[in-house]
């Protein structure tokens, strides 16, 4: 058995997110203006979570794994 946690799904269905915290950010414009792109792009393909939310929490979970490393 392993004693390595196991990955956090990003993006779990509504109703389990009990504990997840707000949080505030301040980013640039281009960077806002990017991820729009993104969250278009995605409702318009029926692709994804097409919430700013799940794409940044995505985003962040992707570059923690990476840290990891």
């Amino acid at each position: 058995m392993s004693d390595r946690k196991k990955p956090l799904d990003p993006n779990p269905a509504r109703g389990n997110r009990g504990d997840f915290e707000k949080l505030t950010i301040t980013m640039p414009p281009d960077m806002v203006d990017t991820l729009e792109n993104i969250r278009r792009q995605r409702k318009r393909t029926k692709s994804g979570n097409a919430d700013l939310s799940s794409i940044i929490r995505e985003a962040v979970a992707f570059w923690l794994q990476k840290s990891k490393t």
